[in-house]
């Protein structure tokens, strides 16, 4: 039983070393070549993403992209309403689950080379659920980082339209018409990804697109209820021949008074997010400095 533990453990550090050492070679290859990669264009990765990128630039280059259409259509839509349209790729979004999920079992394997279990006690079993927890984790942490993308790109979103609005507003109200104040709103707005959105508008009614048929598809990459309605309100603003300032100022006026109540609200669950860190580790403190001086003062009595 000895000899196959060692014999086991022997194979595992051996494959330990081996994917360690492929792995330096892959990530020197892979910063050798990033100069004249297809993602030289595209917007950089996460700290955490680039560390194991070589990863899924070797599962890119031995598998063979055959991605369902609607599989991959329903990727590039979550990608696109988390703004990351110009930071992966639906076939590269599918390695890097590939990548975390492979170093997940590396971990696993590390654990049983180095006899994890014994240090804690534990039995050998012990290494094998740490490995299929971690690739576990590695399996959920590329849709984890998707949806918090999402959530910060609607948020940057949310906090800038009202400005937009209000800017949007003035330069149809000073006798531009929406095309120009999109332009002007681009040029003196702040960056961020609205600005982004209003600039890929521009560029898709120069190259020939329907400035309605600009303004949808920016509501359905966006995949916000917000913005579908005020790309609705603008089309049917324009379709029904009324003042197209009027109707933004009010829809401005509204998400203003919106982000007013969302911040309300975060303000009124405050005390409610205080209750557990107040039960859990301020209160016990509280009540041990309280009851040591109490306490001692019994024991001297008694």
């Amino acid at each position: 039983m000895n000899e196959l533990t060692l014999a086991f453990a022997t194979a595992c550090v051996s494959l330990t070393v081996a994917m360690i050492a492929w792995y330096i070679w892959q990530y020197v290859q892979n910063l050798t070549l990033a100069r004249m990669s297809e993602r030289g264009h595209m917007d950089p990765l996460p700290p955490l993403v680039k560390i194991i990128w070589p990863f899924v630039a070797y599962y890119m280059r031995i598998m063979p992209q055959r991605s369902a259409e609607k599989k991959h259509s329903l990727l590039q839509a979550r990608i696109d309403a988390a703004g990351l349209h110009y930071t992966i790729k639906p076939e590269e979004f599918i390695g890097l689950r590939f990548a975390a999920v492979t170093i997940g079992i590396l971990v696993g394997l590390m654990c049983c080379a180095c006899k994890v279990n014994s240090v804690i006690n534990m039995p050998f079993a012990f290494n094998i659920l740490v490995g299929i927890a971690f690739a576990g984790i590695g399996f959920i942490y590329p849709d984890s980082w998707l949806s918090g993308a999402k959530k910060k790109y609607t948020r940057q979103v949310m906090r800038s339209l009202p400005g937009y609005l209000d800017m949007i507003t003035m330069c149809c109200e000073a006798g531009l018409n929406l095309n120009g104040a999109l332009q002007q709103a681009v040029n003196k707005g702040q960056p961020g990804p609205l600005r982004t959105e209003f600039e890929r508008v521009l560029r898709e009614i120069r190259a020939g697109v329907v400035r309605t048929e600009a303004l949808r598809n920016m509501a359905e990459r966006m995949d916000n209820a917000v913005i579908t309605n005020l790309v609705s309100n603008i089309i049917q603003s324009e379709l029904m021949g009324a003042s197209l300032a009027t109707t933004l100022r009010s829809i401005a006026d509204l998400r203003r008074m919106e982000r007013f109540q969302v911040a309300e609200k975060a303000a009124m669950e405050a005390p409610v997010k205080m209750i557990f860190p107040l039960v859990m580790f301020i209160f016990p403190v509280t009540f041990m400095i309280i009851a040591f001086p109490l306490i001692m003062k019994a024991r001297e009595v008694l």
